[in-house]
């Protein structure tokens, strides 16, 4: 068996790495862009939670019933409830990131003739529509979030 030795290792890492977050146009602009909107959607809640005051906020308006969340400003672990939507738009993001590694790594594993830029910029490996799948659910969920926070906003103020 031959075996790999560390600095080829590493050198192809860095390659798979580099297409995902700087070689491929449209991967970084959905990796960077999302984690924009989900520092902007982190930004908006602080400011809510900041310039609340004494008032209770609506959280959640349904239009049949009315107000069926309020976060009450007395109480520290309704405010938990708030950053719920932003924590778990980060999380999926985070988990779409570290699978498009892990897509594109076992492409570079499976693949050993090319490499793996080569072998990802094509088109045609199903690797690169998974990734790009991921990483379009992953931009859509920031932008639904911000748009609830936004809608909440509206609502408040």
């Amino acid at each position: 068996m031959n075996k790999i030795q560390p600095k080829t290792f590493v050198r192809k890492n860095l390659e798979v790495l580099e297409v995902l977050f700087w070689k491929n146009k449209v991967l970084v602009f959905l990796v960077y862009s999302s984690l924009f909107l989900n520092l902007l959607i982190w930004g908006v809640l602080f400011w809510f939670f900041k310039n609340a005051g004494e008032y209770n906020l609506i959280i959640h308006y349904n239009v049949y019933l009315g107000v069926d969340g309020i976060l009450i400003n007395d109480e520290p672990q309704s405010w938990f409830n708030l950053f719920l939507p932003a924590a778990g738009g980060f999380l999926f993001w985070l988990i779409s990131v570290w699978l498009s590694v892990f897509l594109i790594f076992q492409l570079d594993r499976f693949d050993n003739n090319k490499s793996a830029l080569s072998s990802f910029i094509s088109n045609r490996s199903i690797s690169f529509v998974s990734v790009r799948i991921l990483l379009i659910s992953a931009w859509m969920l920031q932008l639904v979030l911000l748009v609830y926070i936004i809608s909440l906003w509206v609502i408040n103020y």
